[in-house]
């Protein structure tokens, strides 16, 4: 965790790390400041100047949230910037075009939301300093204003629903925000699934592919659904049983898998009851 340090969180010029399950808050001068960099299950909260990432030559983010970042939540350099399975949410920028995603070379976007970030240049989502020398491609993913412009399959601008999008501060772009999926939401089984560097897990540590398709976004829906109807009822509760291996046994019902551990036991039930829907 790197919390509430003046300058960035992590500044690395030549270096080219793996990140994975790290987070960024708060930090004065952003995030993170790499040249090069493998991003994973990553949390970006409030980081301010530079935003969530300042990228260089090849930048590749995966299942990450990022929120409430002040100068973009990426601006990526003149190499390749890859975005999979994650969600940006209420990031501004005062003088640059958008609290999104800035990109000076290629950009690849797949299975993402884009959602209330704002700059200069209102509601844009995602920006291509250089669109002579710069591509842009997306698919997949849920982007507000999204009108057909950036191409791609699987893209649109509709209402992504998530739990708590300003959470009990009622704040949008602050640590609280519940960017978790509403049963209705359109994310749920549009991903995807042949996407290169689909991760096994969501950022919650659950598996990522539930009910056949991935979702849009860093967390996948379905935990406890295990027949599919984007419920949890008394049809899910009675093929409890037959998932059950108890502690460190192994099990394909991954939907009962709540805590992420790799088996279906006890806490896992526990946890199952305070999602139930009673009929």
């Amino acid at each position: 965790v790197f919390i509430d340090n003046s300058g960035s969180g992590l500044y690395g010029s030549y270096l080219r790390p793996i990140i994975k399950g790290c987070s960024f808050v708060r930090n004065g001068l952003g995030g993170m400041i790499v040249d090069s960099a493998y991003v994973s299950e990553c949390h970006f909260i409030g980081n301010t100047y530079f935003g969530g990432i300042l990228g260089g030559s090849s930048l590749t983010v995966v299942n990450s949230l990022f929120v409430g970042n002040e100068g973009s939540a990426i601006s990526g350099g003149m190499g390749s910037t890859a975005i999979v399975n994650s969600t940006f949410v209420g990031n501004s920028s005062l003088s640059g075009p958008t609290g999104g995603v800035v990109l000076s070379g290629t950009g690849y976007v797949r299975n993402s939301i884009f959602w209330g970030n704002n700059g200069t240049l209102e509601w844009m989502q995602l920006y291509l300093t250089d669109p002579l020398r710069a591509n842009l491609y997306v698919d997949n993913s849920i982007i507000q204003g999204w009108t057909g412009q950036l191409g791609g399959v699987g893209n649109s601008g509709v209402d992504p629903m998530f739990v708590d999008a300003d959470g009990t501060d009622d704040i949008l772009g602050t640590e609280d925000d519940d960017l978790r999926l509403l049963p209705s939401s359109p994310a749920i089984n549009a991903g995807d699934p042949d996407e290169t560097y689909l991760p096994a897990t969501d950022l919650d540590g659950h598996a990522r592919v539930l009910c056949g398709r991935v979702d849009i976004g860093a967390y996948e829906f379905g935990v406890g659904d295990y027949d599919c109807n984007q419920t949890v009822d008394l049809t899910d509760f009675a093929n409890w049983p037959s998932c059950m291996t108890g502690p460190d046994g192994g099990s394909d019902c991954e939907s009962f898998d709540f805590d992420g551990d790799g088996d279906v036991d006890l806490l896992d039930f526990y946890l199952l009851e305070h999602v139930f829907v009673a009929p």
